[in-house]
């Protein structure tokens, strides 16, 4: 019986296992990008925040994400456009024109019928030169309501592929935060080791500038050949030259970060450091 039980708690435990590595293993992308007041983050996660809101090429997929969003919206209203309601009023009324047409003279047989009938306010009527009558025997109200039942059969599809099309976007802006970090990052990263190798390249350049100004002042009291003089100078040369080009690759890196965060490297700096020290 304990063996049993081992058993099943040892298939447990490799369950939860699996299932906490299954998790570990998806990327949230809200993860990716950070709100730019969240404090405490790093700075290199500061400049991903600036990038995906200050850059145009990352903007945009907040705006093509809103679109599909619309498109579905409206995807799942057009159904109404599938229906039409027609409603008309009428009144039955009987419409005289005094236009055209010859009198009429009524017989006195007939006079004597509109009498008997109680009808004698018709013979002015109908003696009137002109004289027409119209009746209107429509119906007061008239309500008519069709269908496309076309259209409605395939709104179903429709709203699906909207869905669809709002999910690609979902997934695009998604793999554009990992391209806006991916693009930060790799700056940064080049932007932090050409400042160490500036470092380094500065401090070979004092020496060989130290060493080539002790030459100068040894070879002008003749303690050392032109020889030795000339190769502490084309050794400082050298190093002067290998400066110019370290301080150009860290000017380009820093310009390579500002233009995907839209600002100065310092200001972003004063931004950062304002931010997570409450200032």
């Amino acid at each position: 019986m304990n063996r049993r039980a081992n058993l099943i708690l040892s298939i447990l435990l490799s369950l939860f296992c699996t299932v906490q590595i299954s998790h570990a293993q998806v990327v949230k992308a809200d993860t990716l990008v950070y709100p730019l007041s969240t404090k405490g983050q790093s700075f290199e996660n500061y400049l991903v925040s600036l990038a995906w809101n200050n850059n145009p090429e990352f903007k945009t997929f907040a705006s093509e994400l809103k679109i599909a969003q619309t498109e579905v919206l409206l995807a799942k209203r057009a159904w109404a456009d599938d229906w039409n309601i027609v409603l008309n009023l009428n009144e039955n009324n009987i419409q005289t024109s005094t236009e055209g047409g010859e009198d009429i003279m009524l017989t006195d047989g007939t006079n004597m019928a509109l009498d008997d009938a109680g009808l004698g306010e018709l013979r002015t009527i109908l003696e009137t030169s002109g004289q027409a009558i119209n009746v209107n025997n429509f119906p007061r109200y008239n309500f008519g309501l069709t269908l496309n039942l076309g259209s409605l059969l395939t709104r179903g599809k429709e709203v699906d592929i909207a869905e669809e099309r709002l999910f690609i976007e979902q997934l695009n802006e998604d793999q554009g935060k990992f391209d806006v970090r991916g693009e930060v990052y790799k700056a940064y990263l080049v932007y932090t080791q050409s400042i160490e190798s500036l470092k380094v390249v500065t401090r070979q350049e004092q020496t060989a500038a130290d060493l080539y100004d002790l030459m100068k002042t040894r070879f002008k009291n003749g303690s050392v050949d032109f020889d030795d003089f000339n190769q502490s100078q084309d050794a400082y040369g050298r190093a002067l030259g290998a400066l110019t080009t370290a301080q150009e690759k860290v000017a380009l890196a820093e310009l390579e970060i500002q233009q995907l965060i839209g600002m100065p490297l310092t200001l972003a700096k004063f931004y950062y450091d304002e931010n997570n020290n409450g200032g």
